[in-house]
């Protein structure tokens, strides 16, 4: 979901480390690189999370369960 230093950055949990150095990055950016990343997040999210295309989704999930026999 995540195209690191493009849309944010991935931290594995409890890496301190990596946490502080991915902090360190996203405040080296420059205001308009800063920017760029924003935009490419929201660009990103916006594609692959629309409300319509989430409950397309949705419902056709529900319908090939509902397509099932109650006993499978």
């Amino acid at each position: 979901l995540i195209e690191p230093g493009k849309t944010g950055w991935l931290v594995s949990p409890g890496d301190g480390y990596a946490l502080a150095d991915a902090i360190r990055q996203a405040l080296s950016l420059t205001p308009g690189d800063r920017e760029t990343l924003a935009m490419a997040a929201r660009a990103h999210i916006a594609s692959r999370h629309a409300l319509d295309k989430m409950c397309d989704e949705t419902l056709a999930l529900y319908r090939s369960v509902l397509a099932q026999p109650a006993n499978a």
